[in-house]
C-alpha cells in the first residue's frame, strides 16, 4: 500500500480507482476510437451515436467565415452583452481528426458569461482529408 500524502490520501485514491473502473466499464460497450474509420466517429458525434450525446446548439452562438487562401475558415463565436475583457481561442479536440465547433456550444457559451469573454471556436480542417489544419 502506497504511504499517505498531503496530494493523495487512500480514501482518494479508492475513488480515482472507482472512476477508472467505472469508465472502463462503459467504454468498453462501444467499439474503439482506432477500430472506426473517421466519418464513422464523425457520424456518431453528429447524432449521438455511440459514446457521444448528439450537439445541443446554443441560441448564442454566431456563425462566421474566415477567409484564407485555401479556403473560408468557418468560427462559431460567442459575444457577451457589454464590455468584453479578454477573448478566448477554442481548438475542439478530436487528435485532429474528429469533432467540430459546434460540438461545446454550452461550455463555450458558459466560459463567455462567466469570464465575460467573447469565445471563439475554430472548425478546422480535419485529417486525413487535410493533412494540415
Amino acid at each position: 500500500m502506497q504511504e499517505e500524502t498531503s496530494f493523495f490520501t487512500s480514501e482518494m485514491q479508492q475513488e480515482v480507482r472507482d472512476f477508472v473502473e467505472k469508465l472502463e466499464t462503459e467504454l468498453s460497450l462501444y467499439p474503439p476510437l482506432n477500430k472506426r474509420t473517421p466519418d464513422e466517429a464523425r457520424h456518431d458525434q453528429e447524432t449521438g451515436g455511440g459514446r457521444y450525446s448528439a450537439p445541443v446548439l446554443s441560441q448564442r452562438a454566431i456563425q462566421r467565415q474566415i477567409p484564407s487562401e485555401s479556403g473560408d475558415i468557418p468560427v462559431r463565436a460567442f459575444i457577451p452583452d457589454g464590455q468584453i475583457d479578454g477573448v478566448y481561442l477554442h481548438m475542439h479536440g478530436g487528435g485532429w481528426v474528429i469533432g467540430r465547433a459546434h460540438f461545446q456550444d454550452d461550455m463555450l457559451e458558459n466560459i463567455m458569461e462567466e469570464c465575460n469573454a467573447a469565445v471563439i471556436s475554430v472548425d478546422y480542417r480535419l485529417a486525413p482529408e487535410h493533412p494540415y489544419p
